[in-house]
């Protein structure tokens, strides 16, 4: 025989149990929740670690490099230069003691920043002298390419030179 006790004491502890049940699977919920935003928070936590590295190791990097990249950067010819450089390139002939002539200038772009300079030139004189021009169009100061070289005899003239020549300079901005 169950008593009203009994029963009361049964109702009792069933609800106890589904309550207990209710809240260890809200439990469960929040804490998944709360890891699941732990986990984000670390995963920033480490990506902005990675990018301050990062960002560290590129200063680093720059102060490293910057003799290099300013010894670079004089290897190309400004925009406010070209007038210099040709001068330059005509002047190497004066001074061997050549007839020089400057036959076309044009500009060649290379990319958004660069662009290259083809002087086209023609060098009259004897053979040495000629050839010395060439040897120091070779050795300008400059990011050059020789792009044509032809020497040849000319009975009126001793030897003619005809050189093409690309500067890169930086782009007018």
């Amino acid at each position: 025989m169950i008593r009203k006790s009994t029963k009361i004491i049964t109702t009792v502890s069933a609800v106890t149990l589904l309550v207990s049940v209710a809240v260890y699977i809200i439990f469960l919920g929040v804490v998944a929740n709360q890891k699941e935003a732990h986990i984000v928070v670390a995963e920033e936590r480490i990506e902005t670690k990675a990018h301050q590295e990062s960002l560290q190791k590129l200063t680093e990097t720059l102060k490293e490099t910057e003799g290099e990249r300013t010894a670079l950067l004089t290897r190309f010819i400004k925009e406010e230069d070209v007038i210099d450089v040709i001068s330059l390139v005509e002047s190497l002939g004066n001074e061997q003691g050549v007839v020089f002539t400057t036959n076309s200038l044009d500009v060649m772009p290379i990319n958004d920043t660069l662009e290259s300079l083809v002087i086209s030139m023609k060098v009259e004189g004897d053979y040495t002298r000629v050839h010395k021009v060439l040897t120091l169009l070779e050795h300008l100061p400059y990011q050059t390419i020789i792009t044509r070289a032809q020497i040849q005899e000319s009975g009126d003239v001793g030897w003619v030179g005809v050189f093409e020549i690309q500067i890169t300079k930086f782009k007018k901005i």
